[in-house]
């Protein structure tokens, strides 16, 4: 599709008229979505999460990579899109803002006083029924559809709900200046 068409459909898509600009942000939206699909085949940790955007965690944007992390686990928990695996319950009774905060502290790539990244690799995320229906119904729900192209209407339905809850990609989420 033509950069000038892909540009008119985001725009007519996007529910409050504004135009989002794919080609700035694809590599983030693509991300969510390639991590919102292993939400629903596997669980995962939050160094699994966003593994390629800013090259992950041993790439050479490793803090944009942690702060994008705990962003996105913030907006999923919030929305209702991932939670804390049940088999943890510790971590389960949690607010999305205390889990998150506690995850963005402990994060060794934004925080150097700390040495090891144990929370990072031991907090379990699933999927929820929300997110699986949703991966279902843009049939988005396979190992195949991980590596995918971006879906842009699951993600303007993703990013629609996010900007309903307030946490929207236009909300500065757990700044690292906080």
């Amino acid at each position: 599709m033509p950069v000038f068409e892909r540009r008119i459909m985001v725009f007519l898509l996007n529910s409050n008229s504004r135009e989002i600009d794919m080609s700035k942000n694809q590599d983030i939206f693509r991300a969510y979505q390639a991590s919102l699909i292993y939400a629903c085949l596997d669980d995962f940790t939050a160094t699994s999460a966003l593994h390629n955007l800013y090259g992950g965690q041993d790439g050479k944007r490793a803090q944009d990579w942690a702060l994008a992390t705990v962003r996105f686990i913030y907006r999923n928990l919030v929305v209702g899109l991932i939670q804390v695996s049940p088999h943890q319950p510790s971590f389960h009774e949690m607010s999305p803002e205390g889990l998150c905060e506690l995850l963005r502290q402990n994060a060794p790539h934004l925080n150097a006083a700390v040495e090891n990244a144990d929370l990072w690799v031991s907090v379990l995320f699933c999927a929820t029924p929300l997110l699986e229906e949703l991966v279902a119904r843009y049939h988005l729900l396979s190992w195949s559809a991980f590596s995918a192209p971006l879906n842009i209407l699951f993600s303007n339905e993703i990013r629609e709900m996010y900007r309903l809850r307030g946490v929207g990609f236009e909300k500065d989420v757990f700044n690292s200046d906080e």
